[in-house]
């Protein structure tokens, strides 16, 4: 009986996946090449027997890498999110608006002869004892570098749930163009000022799951993450620039009301916290699938900030 339910429950992701497509096609420019590969892509999908294990394996792939998030994104959005039935056709339109870059890209990287080769491909590697890959990679934003750990163990043990303003370094004031040092060094002597929001955040995010969080804190935390970019754009951190960006302009769009808080959203502050981690401690992880949903999460914000309009 439950497997019965399990398949039958897989049938109506497939089949909202390939509508999303259908949907998303719509809005691109498709020669008959283009129109047989999205063919070939529905046919796949429908055809999978364990849709969630091929698309780990797509990840793997550089041209079907980020349409494989979205995937994911979606497929983890109707088996694992309480849906709400009355938004349930609004959300239908933004996973279809999201999968317009993604199927474009693909698009511009595929012929129909690689496009087949990268399936059957699918079927090589998942032949293949599959390594770890970066998405099980876990860097735990709350272990900050030591001379961060003692600033905090100095602080008061209760924590506050908002945040002070004198807890937060300040931006310095500049006049004139800066001195130009090597940015090693540089994030080094700024690392309090760059890292010191992101625990903070992190608290705010899990709040944010239960719905417990004020509109004057998102505020708060927007305008800190925009100070930071400032500082990485004035400094040429081009690594930075468009994590912080995605914090800024995600938190603002909370705070007006205009982007709702769902797992998605929140899967993508993380990968863009984990990509300032990463470049603020000097790690040496393979975080490329984070740096790809940040991508993603550009992309998204582009779609948010679009229909604003």
């Amino acid at each position: 009986m439950s497997q019965g339910f399990t398949k039958a429950k897989m049938d109506i992701v497939k089949n909202y996946i390939i509508s999303a497509i259908n949907e998303a096609s719509n809005k691109l420019r498709l020669n008959p090449e283009k129109i047989q590969i999205l063919n070939s892509l529905e046919e796949w999908i429908s055809s999978r027997e364990n849709l969630n294990a091929d698309i780990q394996v797509l990840k793997r792939i550089t041209e079907t890498s980020k349409l494989s998030i979205r995937l994911q994104d979606i497929t983890n959005y109707l088996s694992f999110e309480k849906i709400d039935y009355k938004k349930f056709s609004e959300k239908f339109l933004e996973h279809s608006l999201f999968l317009v870059a993604d199927l474009d890209f693909l698009l511009l990287s595929v012929n129909t002869l690689s496009f087949k080769k990268i399936l059957n491909r699918v079927e090589t590697l998942k032949s293949l004892k599959m390594e770890e890959q970066s998405h099980n990679l876990k860097i735990e934003l709350d272990q900050a570098a030591e001379e961060f750990q003692k600033v905090q163990k100095a602080a008061s043990g209760k924590r506050s749930m908002k945040i002070e303003k004198k807890s937060e370094p300040e931006l310095p004031l500049i006049y004139e163009d800066p001195p130009k040092k090597e940015k090693r060094k540089l994030i080094e002597e700024e690392r309090d000022f760059l890292y010191a929001p992101l625990k903070d955040l992190e608290e705010l995010l899990q709040r944010m799951k239960k719905e417990d969080f004020r509109s004057s804190e998102v505020f708060r935390f927007s305008d800190i993450f925009e100070e930071r970019l400032k500082f990485c754009k004035l400094h040429g951190l081009k690594e930075l620039i468009d994590a912080y960006s995605n914090l800024a302009v995600a938190l603002l769009l909370i705070y007006n009301k205009e982007m709702t808080v769902n797992k998605d959203i929140l899967d993508y502050f993380r990968a863009a916290m984990i990509v300032v981690v990463t470049e603020i401690r000097g790690l040496d992880h393979d975080i490329t699938e984070y740096r790809l949903r940040n991508q993603l999460f550009t992309e998204s914000l582009k779609v948010y900030k679009g229909s604003q309009k």
